[in-house]
């Protein structure tokens, strides 16, 4: 995910301190590991965002920022920085920064350590997110309008609901219009679903007509489906309805 910040826009949340123009984070769900193999890749990311840009060095090194985030303090990461020469610190709660050997300002966020009043947002990535956390989140989600940070909105709610179905599950029945704020953020999610859930349904009409035809006119299925007039993009799932 990439966070772009407008020139001249001071950013005083904590988290900001390091924020250049081109901004890329990296949010790993609790499950994720997070050793020095996955740290390197995310260096890789950002080089390769800049080296993908349209004009030579249209993303200076000294205008890019890498923030990993985690539920849980990396111990063999850190351990594994140290070794190769840089320098591990937590400069804020939860807040590390990386120094040393880096091309760029790199910090990774510790959720569980963040401070509940200045990160609720963050927080609920972790497993066994609290309610309070999870619910100032969705309140201040449900204020967001630039298409740019609604999609990291749902980045965010995507690992979060992963991570914490249960909590998430108790909001909707305590609160009907928390359930209407998942629905407007998984607004694509549930179209998708709601599109294979029809194509499902038609794929198992279409078969039981073929099976019909076969059994009744004795043709094979490629002769049946042609009877019944199976779309080209459907035969190979009618097919496999079939047996």
């Amino acid at each position: 995910m990439v966070v772009e910040k407008k020139p001249g826009v001071q950013v005083r949340n904590e988290i900001g301190q390091i924020f250049r123009q081109h901004n890329l984070f990296e949010f790993k769900s609790p499950e994720d590991a997070l050793g020095i193999d996955e740290f390197a890749k995310a260096m890789a990311y950002v080089l390769l965002y800049k080296a993908e840009a349209d004009h030579a060095n249209e993303r200076p090194l000294t205008e890019l920022s890498l923030t990993m985030v985690r539920a849980v303090r990396p111990v063999k990461l850190f351990d594994a920085l140290r070794s190769a020469g840089n320098a591990v610190e937590e400069t804020f709660p939860g807040i590390y920064y990386v120094t040393g050997q880096m091309m760029f300002p790199v910090q990774i966020i510790v959720t569980s350590r963040l401070q509940p009043a200045s990160h609720a947002t963050l927080r609920v990535l972790r497993n066994n997110a609290e309610e309070a956390d999870v619910m100032h989140f969705l309140t201040e989600a449900r204020s967001v309008r630039e298409q740019g940070d609604l999609q990291n909105i749902d980045a965010v709610l995507q690992v979060s609901l992963s991570a914490n179905n249960e909590v998430y599950d108790l909001l909707k029945r305590r609160d009907p219009g928390m359930c209407q704020a998942l629905r407007e953020f998984m607004k694509e999610e549930i179209e998708d679903e709601v599109q294979k859930a029809q194509r499902d349904k038609q794929v198992t009409t279409l078969a039981a007509a073929v099976m019909n035809i076969k059994k009744v006119l004795g043709f094979d299925s490629e002769k049946a489906m042609e009877l019944v007039c199976v779309p080209s993009e459907l035969r190979e799932a009618v097919l496999a309805a079939l047996g």
